[in-house]
């Protein structure tokens, strides 16, 4: 898992006669599957609830697919279904079946803390010799830090359950929260900060007021200090300048505050606003899957066509699948976040935030360096630990 981590520093397609067969990550899962086929002689295993949802994925893809090949592109269908439903569904195959071979109730944690250390190792690299910056000040990419907060809400449970916690936890904690810092992406913050306040009131009554407010005092000395070091760079002044105008300008009505520029809030609004439209032309079943937009019409100021992603998960399941589609997914995260509720607490709010995001990024949608490691992740944690303790 560590390599496929290593792979979204380095991700990008494998080319045989000037076409892309598949991505380096897509490389490592396989090698990773092979090494596993090996190990069991052939033998995968799958979590039960995972059947139950993925037949009726199965067979609505499959209509789309027919469709697709008769009307419109059965190329991109059959992109769009990789994308979808087979990455990350062969990822959580692939990583309970590791799990249930090697049956460590301490493997999820410690491949963490391996994600973690190797995280930091790049990190430093990238801060010396900036071999691969992600937008703005990101020394590391949104997957990693989303894929890190596992950490972070593993410590913030410890806090609130009361638990013992060690100095290695401590400093754990408080790595991944500055790995996430060093994203830059306001959507991953505000995912978290929705996420951690999830957890604050799903364990308030068990916390009580007072524990509350050190958690919250704990919060904000931690961010001034990340805050204040931080700001001791310009490009992140810049960067968190342009943020707070961007935010202030969209509050105030000019949704156009920086003329042609993409990355903005106005500019996402009128994205939106295209990709709705287009859905509303067949909310029920959708374009279809082999449907393909290669570009969209920014409105408003910006007045311009960019070949960009929908920037949006579920709109983008939305328009392709329409409402059928998205009843589907939505049910299939239900059941995964049902089942890592239950077994593995930090994962389940991890994937809290990855889905979060995803109301504002392609991670989910077609970042294969991102839904690879992330679901693999999630199939580690979906062993029940509970039935190796008792064999045992």
């Amino acid at each position: 898992m560590c390599l496929v981590v290593l792979c979204q520093w380095f991700d990008g397609p494998l080319m045989v006669g000037g076409k892309a067969v598949m991505f380096v990550t897509e490389l490592a899962l396989y090698f990773h599957a092979g090494l596993l086929l090996l190990l069991t002689k052939g033998k995968l295993h799958f979590p039960k609830w995972i059947i139950r949802i993925l037949l009726p994925l199965i067979i609505y893809f499959a209509l789309h697919f027919v469709y697709s090949a008769v009307f419109l592109d059965v190329g991109n269908a059959i992109l769009t279904t990789r994308r979808l439903v087979y990455y990350p569904f062969i990822s959580i195959v692939i990583g309970y079946s590791t799990v249930v071979t090697i049956a460590d109730t301490s493997i999820v944690h410690r491949v963490l803390r391996y994600m973690l250390y190797l995280s930091v190792a790049l990190l430093l690299l990238n801060v010396g010799v900036r071999f691969h910056m992600f937008q703005e000040f990101g020394f590391i990419s949104r997957a990693t830090g989303v894929t890190l907060s596992a950490l972070l809400f593993g410590f913030l449970l410890k806090l609130v359950k009361r638990q013992v916690i060690q100095k290695r936890d401590f400093w754990i904690g408080i790595t991944a929260f500055l790995l996430i810092f060093i994203t830059s992406s306001r959507g991953v913050y505000l995912a978290f900060f929705i996420t951690t306040s999830l957890l604050v009131w799903q364990y308030r009554r068990h916390m009580g007021v007072v524990r509350i407010t050190k958690l919250l005092a704990g919060g904000l000395v931690g961010l001034s200090i990340i805050g204040a070091i931080a700001l001791s760079s310009t490009l992140v002044i810049e960067t968190l300048g342009r943020f707070s105008t961007d935010t202030s300008n969209v509050l105030s009505g000019n949704m156009g505050s920086h003329g042609a520029e993409f990355n903005t809030l106005g500019a996402r609004y009128y994205l939106y606003e295209a990709v709705f439209n287009l859905g509303m032309e067949s909310p029920v079943f959708g374009k279809g899957s082999g449907y393909k937009v290669d570009e969209w019409h920014i409105g408003g100021t910006y007045n311009i066509d960019r070949s960009k992603t929908a920037h949006n998960h579920y709109l983008d399941i939305w328009y392709r699948l329409g409402a059928v589609g998205l009843l589907l997914f939505f049910l299939f995260y239900r059941n995964l976040l049902v089942e890592l509720k239950k077994k593995q607490e930090s994962v389940y709010y991890m994937m809290i935030v990855a889905l979060i995001y995803s109301s504002f990024d392609v991670m989910l949608s077609s970042t294969i360096s991102a839904i690879i490691p992330i679901f693999m992740l999630v199939g580690v944690s979906m062993y029940d630990y509970r039935l190796t303790i008792a064999n045992k």
